[in-house]
């Protein structure tokens, strides 16, 4: 849902963005508010527990605007400064920037 809300139409364009997996090295990298996929890409995925009428959904976290934005934790307007939600741990560090596009970095002068 929070995908369909943030990018009903895929063209919602961010600054190019890179996340890796810290135990697993894969990553993945794009440069659009898709805000599940920062999260997919983590070994260690944790998901919300939610019980309702009876039956227990699990719904994924997701990055938050200011890790997009590339925020650092005292300019974002999010809940302790945190990159994800519910579980505010998942995502603790930005994205290196800038990047060019395809996530290489731009060249040293």
């Amino acid at each position: 849902m929070a995908e369909i809300f943030d990018d009903p139409f895929v063209n919602n364009a961010t600054p190019w963005w890179l996340i890796i997996d810290p135990s697993t090295g894969y990553g993945n990298c794009q440069n659009n508010l898709e805000v599940g996929d920062v999260i997919e890409v983590l070994s260690s995925v944790p998901v919300y527990q939610v019980g309702m009428n009876g039956l227990t959904y699990h719904p994924q976290n997701m990055a938050l605007l200011s890790w997009f934005a590339g925020q650092t934790p005292a300019q974002s307007a999010s809940r302790h400064g945190a990159y994800s939600f519910p579980d505010e741990t998942t995502v603790r560090h930005l994205s290196p920037a800038p990047l060019l596009p395809g996530c290489v970095a731009p060249p040293t002068p």
